[in-house]
């Protein structure tokens, strides 16, 4: 059982870590820092190999005690006193983390949509071209004023 919950444990890290990066990752998007995106991105992209890991260890953890495709409150059910306490503190603490990532990374995700409409926009403007979602390009009327006389 105290590798099941070391394995929670560092879910439980691991999930903060996330938060963390996420939160950085939605202030440069308001600040338009593009780098610093690409860089949380990338961080990210090695925490979630290490999710994947921990989820597989997790799930063999839990075959090998005998609560293979239990949820975690059918697994407190066959549990009481101090280990039922401490179990059910980690699984509390772990829904939290992923609460909380799932939330900040929401925003960072609808950020960064914001941004990149915007800069489309941007773009298009220069060019003098507009497109429709399916990438068909739209046909500007032009102004009288566009006309050389």
């Amino acid at each position: 059982m105290n590798e099941f919950s070391k394995i929670l444990e560092e879910l439980i890290t691991l999930f903060q870590e996330l938060t963390s990066i996420e939160n950085i990752k939605l202030n440069a998007g308001r600040t338009n820092q593009v780098s610093a995106v690409e860089e949380c991105m990338t961080k990210e992209q090695s925490l979630v190999m290490r999710l994947k890991g921990l989820d597989k260890a997790r799930e063999k953890k839990q075959e090998e005690l005998g609560f293979g495709g239990m949820r975690f409150q059918e697994i407190l059910d066959r549990f009481s006193g101090a280990e039922k306490e401490e179990l059910l503190r980690l699984f509390e603490s772990l829904s939290r983390e992923i609460q909380m990532f799932q939330e900040v990374s929401e925003d960072a995700a609808r950020m960064i949509e914001v941004n990149i409409r915007q800069l489309d926009k941007e773009i298009q403007k220069r060019e003098g071209q507009r497109y429709e979602n399916s990438g068909k390009e739209l046909k500007q009327e032009k102004h009288m004023t566009d006309r050389s006389v």
